[in-house]
């Protein structure tokens, strides 16, 4: 997956993950492939994994279709050689 760290992503985001509570999360800036900021958050406290862009959030397969790069097809599937 290519990524780079965005310059400036300000997003509305919560202190403490939505999930458990814990104010343990980790957060990383990206810029996808096709540009579109996004934050990536991990919950240290129960392991959840999420992504926020500038709508709101999006599913870890809308995260992996923004980042095939132009003729190159999509990304393959779990499991599938």
């Amino acid at each position: 997956m290519t990524m780079q760290t965005a310059s400036a992503t300000v997003f509305d985001l919560a202190s403490s993950c939505p999930s458990c509570g814990s104010p343990r999360v980790l957060r990383l800036d990206l810029q996808l492939t096709d540009g579109t900021p996004v934050v990536f958050t991990s919950c240290r406290g129960c392991e959840r994994r999420w992504y926020v862009g500038p709508d709101g959030d999006l599913a870890v397969g809308d995260v992996l279709a923004r980042t095939v790069k132009p003729g190159k097809g999509s990304v393959p599937a779990r499991g599938r050689g």
